[in-house]
C-alpha cells in the first residue's frame, strides 16, 4: 500500500502529457520502524521496502486491493517496467525478491510500448524462451517445448493451434524451470502464465485504433467500472482485427470478446466471473504446417520473402470459450481461502497440403495432406476445479506463510486427422519453392483417411507449501505435491477404431528453495524442484507414453535499486527431463519418447527505471549445453532444436517530462540469437540449421489532454532495417519466415 508523496511520484505514469495533482493516501498502518538485531536473538521480520512490506494491520477491506492470488484488482498499467511482486512463483503475492525461483514478469507498459498483438512479440522480453513452430504457437524455455498455458493460475490448455490475443492481458508472468508442485501437469522448462484485466470501481474507458503495413486495421476496447452504487463492477474488453500478409494470398480476420463481472458479497468475500470467446480465421495457409518452408542442403532457400506454398484454399479456423468463476473470502487479516472453476471448450479446423522436410537443389518437394476435424464434430474440453486455503503465522521467531490447495482437472478430447501421404492417381501435389504450383481445390478425404483420438484424462493433486522468514533474513520455501492421473480411450480410423491401453500414473513431487537477502538491494538464492507429466499423448500404435518427470537445480543473484524501480535476477541452471515427448518423424500426428533431454545455462533478466524517464527491460541467456544425453533413436548426443548457445534481447524507452517535449516518448531495442538446430534427428550429412539474426525495433509516442481525455498517437516499426530472417523452426527442418519491416500506427483515447 502507498503511503507517501514519493512513492506516489515513482508509481505515476510518464508521458501522458497531464499533470495530476499531488494524492494523499491514509492508512491506519503505524509508522514502519526497523527491528533491533541483537547478536544472541535477531529479528525474524524484516524491514520494510517497496517489495518487502511490514506487517500491520490493515483495515480488512483493503485485502482485495492488493491481492492474495491471481484476481488482485488493481492493474499493472503506469506501474513501470518493474513490478515488485508476481504471484506465478509461488500463488501467493510474494516479492520477486524474496522468492527463490527466476520469475520474470512482462508488465502492461512494455505491452503497450510494443504494441504487441502476438505471444511472440511479448515473450522475446524474457531470456531463454525462443520461437518454434507457427510465430506463436509454441515456445521454448530452457530449451523445452511449452505449448499449454496459465490464465490466472488456471490451466489454458490448447495445444499447439490456438493463437493467443493480448487484448485481455495485463501482464504476462514467466516462472522459469518446473512448476508442477503447484499447478500439476507443467512442462518443466518453465511456465506462462496470463494474468488477465480484472473488474475496476473506478470508472475507465480506452478506445485503440491500429493501422499498419498489409492492410492491418484492429480496433480495442476496454471499459470498466462500478455498476451504480451497488457491490458489482464490470469490465469488457473487445478486439476485432484484419489484415493481409507479407506472405502471398494470406489473410486472417480476429474477433474477441472478455466480459467480466465481480460482486463484492462484504468487505472480505468476492467472486468474479469471467468469459473469454474468440473466433480467428485464417486463409491461404493452414496452421503452423502450411507456413513452412523446407530446407535445401541444410540451410534455409534463398526465396522470395513472401512466398508461400500454402494453396490459396488452405484455411484454418479456431474457435475458443472460456468460463472461468473465482470466490476469495479472507476471515481475518492471516487467513484466506479461495476457489477456482473454470470450463474451456476449443475447436480447431484445418485444411491444408503442406511441404516435405526438405526440398531437392532445384526446389521441387513434394506435399501430403493434413486435416483437423476432418467430420466436423471435433472439440476439446477442459474442466478445472481447485481449491486453495493461505494462512500466515509465527511459530517462535519464524514467520510463516501456508498454502495448502487441491485440485482436479478432467480433459475430454476427440479429435478426427485427415492424413494422405501420396496423392490420388493422375493428382500431383508437389510444388517448388522457388515457383510455387498451386491447386484449384482440397482433396477429397474418405472414411478410411480419418484417424480418431477420443481421450479422457483426469487429474488429481493435493499440495502444500511453506514459505519461512527466519532471522537474519533468510527465506526457505518447501513444498510437496501428489499427482494422480489417468487416461483411456480409443483410437484408429474410422472403420478401425480400438481402445487405448489404460494408464494411470502417481507420483510425490517436492520442491525447496533458500534465500538470503542480507541488504535491501541484494539476494542470493538456490532452489531444487521435481516435476511430474503423466501420460504425454500415444504413440504410432495408439498406445499410451511413459510419463515425463524432470528435476532442475537453480541459484542465483537477484538486486533491487532506485528504490525497487529497477530489478535484475541472475540465473544458473541444470535442468534434466525424462521421457520428452516429441512427433515421430515417420508419422507427424503420433509422438515418441525420448530417454533423457538436459540443458545447462546462465540467464540474465534487468528491467525497470535506470534515471528518471529511461526505462529498459533486457535478457540475455547463455546455453552451452542442450542435448538429448539418452535415447533408443539414435538421437543421443543431437543439440536441442530451436536452442541457440547465445541469445538475448533489450528494449529501452525514454520519456520527456516537462518543457517543449512534454509527452513525447521514444523507444528503441533489438533481440536477436546465434545458430540454432532445426531439426530433431539429425545425424550424418543431415543437419538442418537455423541462421542466427538480429533485428532492431523502435517506437514514438506523444500524450496530450483533451478535457477529461487523454489521447496517445503512437508508431511502431518492427525489423527496423528490413532484415531477412527466420524466426522458428519446428523440429522436422523446415523453417518460418520472420516479419519484414512492419509499421503500426495508432490512436488511442482514455477517459
Amino acid at each position: 500500500m502507498v503511503n507517501s508523496a514519493s512513492a506516489q511520484e515513482r508509481l505515476a505514469p510518464r508521458g501522458e502529457g497531464v499533470t495530476l495533482p499531488p494524492i494523499t493516501v491514509v492508512t491506519s498502518q503505524a509508522p514502519k520502524r526497523k527491528p533491533k538485531r541483537t547478536a544472541a536473538r535477531p529479528a525474524a521480520h524484516a524491514t520494510a521496502t517497496s517489495s518487502q512490506p511490514a506487517r500491520t494491520n490493515a483495515p480488512a477491506a483493503t485485502i482485495f486491493e492488493r491481492g492474495t492470488g491471481f484476481g488482485t484488482r488493481t492493474d499493472s498499467t503506469g506501474k513501470g517496467y518493474a513490478l515488485p511482486n508476481a504471484t506465478t512463483g509461488t500463488k501467493t503475492d510474494t516479492p520477486l525478491m524474496n522468492t527463490p525461483m527466476s520469475v520474470q514478469v512482462i508488465p502492461q507498459d512494455v505491452l503497450r510500448d510494443q504494441q504487441a498483438i502476438g505471444l511472440d512479440q511479448a515473450l522475446r522480453n524474457v531470456s531463454g524462451v525462443t520461437s518454434g513452430r507457427g510465430v506463436d504457437e509454441e515456445f521454448l524455455i530452457r530449451g523445452f517445448e511449452n505449448i499449454n498455458y496459465y490464465r490466472n493460475g488456471l490451466p489454458f490448455r490448447v495445444d499447439y493451434t490456438h493463437t493467443q490475443d493480448l487484448a485481455n492481458v495485463d501482464r504476462i508472468e514467466v516462472l522459469k524451470g518446473p512448476a508442477s508442485i503447484l499447478y500439476g501437469q507443467a512442462e518443466p522448462g518453465g511456465l506462462i502464465n496470463f494474468v488477465t484485466k480484472q473488474p475496476q470501481r473506478t470508472p475507465s474507458y480506452n478506445v485503440r485504433q491500429r493501422l499498419g503495413s498489409w492492410n492491418l486495421r484492429r480496433t480495442d476496447l476496454d471499459a470498466t467500472g462500478a455498476v451504480g452504487d451497488g457491490p458489482f463492477s464490470y469490465r469488457v474488453v473487445g478486439a476485432h482485427q484484419r489484415n493481409g500478409s507479407w506472405l502471398d494470398h494470406y489473410n486472417e480476420e480476429r474477433n474477441f470478446i472478455a466480459p467480466s463481472l465481480s460482486l463484492d458479497i462484504n468487505e472480505r468475500t468476492r467472486t468474479t466471473l469471467q468469459m473469454e470467446y474468440s473466433d480467428f480465421n485464417y486463409r491461404g495457409t493452414g496452421s503452423h504446417l502450411g507456413r513452412a518452408i523446407p530446407n535445401i542442403d541444410n540451410r534455409p532457400p534463398d526465396i522470395r520473402r513472401s512466398t508461400n506454398l500454402s494453396d490459396p484454399w488452405s484455411m484454418q479456423n479456431t474457435k475458443y470459450l472460456l468460463i472461468s468463476l473465482n470466490t476469495e473470502h479472507s476471515f481475518n487479516d492471516n487467513w484466506s481461502i479461495r476457489h477456482n472453476l473454470s470450463y474451456s471448450r476449443y475447436t480447431n479446423t484445418v485444411s491444408v497440403l503442406y511441404p516435405d522436410s526438405t526440398a531437392a537443389s532445384n526446389g521441387d518437394v513434394n506435399r501430403y495432406l493434413w486435416m483437423d476435424n476432418a467430420n466436423g464434430d471435433d472439440s476439446t474440453k477442459n474442466l478445472y476445479n481447485s481449491l486453495e486455503l493461505t494462512g500466515k503465522f509465527d511459530t517462535w521467531n519464524v514467520r510463516h506463510t501456508i498454502l495448502a490447495g487441491a485440485d482436479h482437472s478432467s480433459r475430454y478430447e476427440k479429435a478426427t486427422w485427415g492424413e494422405l501421404y501420396s496423392p490420388p492417381a493422375g493428382s500431383d501435389w508437389s510444388t517448388n519453392v522457388f515457383n510455387p504450383v498451386y491447386t484449384a481445390a482440397p482433396p477429397t478425404v474418405t472414411d478410411a483417411d480419418i484417424y480418431h483420438v477420443n481421450t479422457s484424462m483426469p487429474w488429481h493433486g493435493i499440495y502444500l507449501q511453506d514459505q519461512m522468514q527466519l532471522p537474519y533474513d533468510v527465506f526457505v520455501l518447501a513444498g510437496l505435491r501428489y499427482d494422480h492421473a489417468s487416461r483411456s480411450g480409443i483410437t484408429g480410423t474410422t472403420n478401425n477404431l480400438k481402445p487405448i491401453s489404460s494408464s494411470s500414473d502417481s507420483k510425490v513431487t517436492p520442491r525447496f528453495g533458500v534465500l538470503w537477502r542480507p541488504v535491501q538491494q541484494l539476494s542470493f538464492y538456490g532452489s531444487y524442484t521435481e516435476n511430474f507429466g503423466a501420460s504425454n499423448g500415444v504413440d504410432s500404435s495408439g498406445q499410451p507414453l511413459p510419463p515425463q518427470t524432470a528435476q532442475q537445480f537453480e541459484a542465483g543473484i537477484k538486486t533491487e535499486l532506485a528504490g525497487g524501480r529497477l530489478i535484475g535476477t541472475l540465473a544458473l541452471f541444470d535442468l534434466t527431463k525424462q521421457n520428452v515427448a516429441v512427433p515421430d518423424p515417420a508419422l507427424r500426428s503420433r509422438l515418441i519418447a525420448i530417454g533423457e533431454a538436459r540443458s545447462r545455462g546462465v540467464e540474465v533478466d534487468v528491467s525497470g527505471e535506470i534515471l528518471p524517464g529511461w526505462n529498459i527491460k533486457a535478457g540475455y541467456a547463455y546455453m552451452p549445453f542442450a542435448k538429448i544425453t539418452r535415447d533408443t533413436n539414435g538421437w543421443e548426443g543431437n543439440r536441442l532444436h530451436n536452442t541457440p548457445v547465445h541469445s538475448g534481447s533489450l528494449w529501452s524507452t525514454y520519456t520527456f517530462a516537462g518543457g517543449d517535449f512534454d509527452g513525447l516518448k521514444l523507444g528503441l531495442g533489438v533481440q536477436g540469437m546465434g545458430l540454432t538446430e532445426a531439426a530433431r534427428n539429425y545425424s550424418g550429412d543431415y543437419r538442418p540449421q537455423r541462421p542466427g539474426y538480429a533485428i532492431m525495433n523502435a517506437m514514438a509516442s506523444y500524450s496530450w489532454k483533451v478535457d477529461k481525455s487523454v489521447m496517445t498517437a503512437q508508431l511502431n516499426v518492427e525489423n527496423l532495417t528490413d532484415e531477412t530472417w527466420w524466426s522458428g523452426s519446428n523440429g522436422y527442418g523446415q523453417y518460418y519466415i520472420g516479419r519484414p519491416r512492419t509499421f503500426t500506427v495508432s490512436l488511442g483515447v482514455k477517459y
